[in-house]
């Protein structure tokens, strides 16, 4: 049942069906991206960029709880940044930085679902390019999703993908 207490992902779940054709469809499991995406689940697959049912990976009700409250917290954020009224500049400040709190919680969520399937963390940019292609955590050089339909930069030992502009991404093959 979708958007009732009968899944304990229910508060990841749409109250009308997920159309199948934004259901990840991989033939192959994949890795993950916790992200947030206008809907109520956050979980993404790396390679398609569409939506990996929870039920597929077999979390616990509190995990899925704690993923709820945080994709509730970033797309708060993020609706005060899209406003762009007097938070816009705070929200902004929270959003990029990766050591503020609903960062800290959706890192640490990915962590949890790594549990199960190996997860990135996609830290927002807003209208930020990755500093010279280094991490904002560790600084190292981000590289290129190898896989996947979009262009995506990712570090893999902080686990973070990031979708730069692609105006300012170098040239195919300048990273690795």
């Amino acid at each position: 049942m979708i958007g009732t207490h009968a899944s304990r992902y229910w508060r990841l779940e749409a109250p009308e069906p997920t159309p199948p054709d934004e259901i990840c469809s991989c033939t192959q499991p994949q890795d993950l991206k916790l992200q947030y995406s206008l809907g109520f689940n956050p979980i993404h697959c790396m390679v398609c960029n569409l939506e990996v049912r929870p039920s597929v990976l077999q979390f616990s009700g509190v995990l899925a709880e704690a993923l709820q409250k945080w994709n509730t917290l970033r797309g708060a954020l993020e609706t005060l940044w899209l406003d762009s009224g007097e938070y816009e500049a705070w929200a902004s400040s929270q959003l990029v930085n990766p050591g503020g709190w609903v960062n800290t919680l959706g890192r640490q969520l990915a962590k949890d679902l790594r549990a199960f399937r190996p997860t990135y963390y996609n830290l927002f940019m807003g209208s930020q390019s990755p500093r010279d292609f280094h991490c904002p955590i560790c600084e190292v050089k981000m590289a290129r999703y190898a896989d996947g339909d979009l262009e995506q930069l990712v570090c893999l030992g902080c686990w973070l993908v990031m979708f730069p502009d692609e105006v300012c991404l170098p040239p195919p093959g300048g990273l690795r």
